[in-house]
């Protein structure tokens, strides 16, 4: 049986024509693929109450592919309600075994049999949704018979959620079956050993495209399991989130334009007049034709040197002594004259 697994689908309405760049990027997958089975690992939806434009789209890809094989999902964070660890999600609208599964609780596999909440020994696979109760997942991953495989919704200490915090304190040891993990955006897939059993492997699979610019630098993947083995896949398609300094836009255009994606260009530029703002993103669109475009400017403050200025006259108020020795002791690119002409613009507001 061939089986593929995907996660963390994040599928948004909030931007126009992404959540069909989002479809597509999935569908594609699946066809090419043309697999047996399917497991989705978690936030399929990036808000807890998701519109009816997603819960459609959703209804329409799950109904799609289910005409390959059957269809697993397990709930994640984003898919849940609430914090309360219930197992309340709108997932459950396409709960329609044995086609589509969705797994709102612990849920054990042996064979065709799925069993929830009892643990059979003899289980080949556990599907473990987001728990905000860590135990939980402990509890499980510790009883779990040797030889079964994991898959869930949840990362481990060390590794790190889309924001960049580490928001789980399970250690990498207490994992003691291979296991496929949705949730953290990013893949990575680490071989430890085990006492007493063979080596096991721990992948966080990551999401199958960008979902922000922060992930501007991500590659993606999904992965394959069949005859025993995995294998993993690149993808070179979807939607994709890239940062480009306006100054390196030509270097990277043959990057920009490629139809392969759906893209969201991030454009740095300096400091522009409000007469020529406008004819710069018009050129951009024009000439690099990103679907989604967002201009934003260079800090005008360096983060990697920041001041040291410290007052030496009491600060009661801002006045233009105070200021003209920040300008003189820090590393701002503003002149003297734009602040000094800002405080008189306060003053006169005054």
């Amino acid at each position: 049986m061939k089986t593929l697994l995907l996660s963390d689908f994040h599928f948004d309405d909030k931007i126009r024509g992404l959540i069909q760049a989002q479809t597509r990027c999935i569908y594609d997958i699946v066809k090419k693929e043309d697999p047996d089975e399917i497991i989705i690992m978690g936030d399929l939806m990036m808000r807890r109450r998701p519109s009816p434009t997603v819960l459609l789209a959703l209804h329409s890809l799950i109904d799609t592919i289910a005409k390959w094989g059957r269809v697993i999902i397990i709930r994640g964070n984003h898919d849940s309600e609430t914090k309360a660890d219930d197992g309340v999600t709108a997932l459950s609208l396409f709960h329609r075994p044995p086609h589509i599964r969705v797994i709102t609780q612990t849920t054990y596999q042996n064979g065709d049999s799925f069993f929830e909440p009892t643990i059979p020994m003899d289980a080949e696979r556990i599907f473990i949704p987001h728990y905000e109760d860590e135990t939980k997942i402990l509890e499980v991953l510790d009883n779990a018979n040797e030889g079964c495989q994991i898959f869930g919704h949840f990362g481990y200490k060390g590794s790190l959620n889309s924001a960049g915090d580490a928001d789980f304190s399970i250690p990498l040891s207490a994992f003691r079956n291979n296991s496929f993990l949705g949730h953290i955006h990013r893949f990575n897939s680490v071989s430890q050993r085990v006492e007493g059993r063979d080596d096991v492997t721990v992948t966080l699979l990551g999401t199958p495209y960008t979902t922000n610019f922060g992930e501007s630098d991500k590659d993606s993947y999904y992965a394959i399991l069949e005859e025993g083995k995995v294998t993993f896949e690149k993808i070179n398609h979807g939607p994709r989130h890239m940062v480009v300094d306006f100054e390196g836009l030509e270097q990277a255009k043959d990057i920009i334009i490629d139809p392969n994606y759906w893209t969201l260009l991030r454009v740095y530029v300096d400091k522009l007049s409000a007469d020529n703002s406008t004819a710069t993103a018009r050129h951009i669109l024009e000439e690099y034709k990103p679907q989604v475009l967002d201009i934003k400017f260079h800090p005008i403050i360096d983060d990697d040197n920041p001041s040291t200025f410290t007052p030496q006259r009491e600060l009661f108020s801002i006045n233009e002594a105070i200021l003209e020795d920040y300008v003189n002791n820090s590393q701002t690119t503003l002149s003297k004259e734009d602040i000094l002409g800002g405080l008189r613009l306060l003053k006169d507001e005054d």
